[in-house]
């Protein structure tokens, strides 16, 4: 992703927390492949929850790319069913990482209390769940994040049942091919747009949180 000034800095932060004990480890396992190192410690839950957290957002920018560039001329993948498979997965891993940023900030809850004024890092916990719960309603718009079932339901527009209608019916009769291209740009071109803006207003967000998440963590005395 675009690296922002918050996101950046807490990369560092868990990224030096766990750079020793996994060179460590490396050099272990070099001599024992049986080797195996338990990641249980607060330190390296930090760092997990951050790469889980990093990939999907990655994840999110690589849609945006797959949705940019023509399917593959391949048998059985037609364009309908290539936009729509990655306008679901668009979806999906959005509400994913709103479980994943709701999970990472109980986690840290959990780490600090006792260790910080409990009231200022409980006004600072529940200010960013409210920012997460917002913004990413807002982001994925009323059928996207807000919706518990998205995992279980294709997503479908009016573009989309256009182009799936007519990419069905040229598959059969090609009069309805020239139609079935003009409906795949009119969907794919809406998707480019709106993915796109959405994962603009998307790093502004990780950034502000991560940034925030920065100073709770850097105010405890050791992460062990």
């Amino acid at each position: 992703m675009e690296e922002y000034e918050g996101f950046t800095k807490y990369r560092s932060y868990v990224l030096q927390l766990v750079q020793e004990p996994i060179g460590d480890a490396v050099e272990a396992k070099e001599l024992n492949s049986e080797f195996t190192m338990e990641q249980t410690e607060p330190k390296f839950k930090l760092f997990n929850g951050f790469s889980e957290i990093a990939g999907i957002i990655d994840t999110l920018n690589l849609i945006e790319t797959f949705i940019s560039i023509d399917p593959p001329v391949e048998e059985g993948v037609n364009s309908s069913n290539y936009l729509n498979y990655h306008v679901h997965n668009y979806f999906q891993e959005m509400y994913i990482l709103k479980e994943r940023l709701n999970a990472y900030l109980t986690l840290i809850q959990r780490l600090s209390k006792k260790r910080i004024n409990k009231k200022l890092l409980d006004e600072a916990i529940a200010l960013l769940f409210t920012m997460i719960h917002g913004s990413l309603d807002n982001i994925a718009g009323h059928k996207g994040v807000r919706n518990k079932h998205v995992h279980q339901k294709k997503y479908s527009d009016d573009e989309m049942r256009w182009l799936a209608s007519t990419s069905f019916l040229s598959e059969f009769h090609d009069e309805f091919t020239r139609e079935s291209e003009s409906a795949y740009g009119i969907a794919k071109g809406k998707w480019i747009t709106i993915i796109g803006k959405n994962n603009v207003e998307l790093k502004t967000l990780i950034d502000v949180y991560f940034g925030m998440c920065y100073e709770i963590v850097t105010q405890l005395d050791n992460v062990n």
